[in-house]
């Protein structure tokens, strides 16, 4: 297994957990009745906070970035 073969398949599992965690945040959030655009807005907002594209401390002000 190359590096890049390694690097795509976490991307894969990152992927997949934010879309995990998105439908429970937002059931937690008591929308049971989200859309899928609504998940998908969810899961890439996560997504781009694991990887840290285009959020700053200051979006998330806990000391993780």
């Amino acid at each position: 297994e190359t590096a890049e073969e390694r690097a795509a398949r976490q991307k894969l599992i990152v992927r997949q957990s934010s879309l995990t965690n998105a439908v429970a945040f937002l059931v937690l959030q008591g929308r049971t009745h989200a859309t899928e655009e609504d998940v998908l807005e969810t899961a890439t907002t996560f997504y781009n906070w694991v990887f840290e594209q285009g959020v700053t401390e200051d979006d998330f002000n806990d000391g993780v970035l």
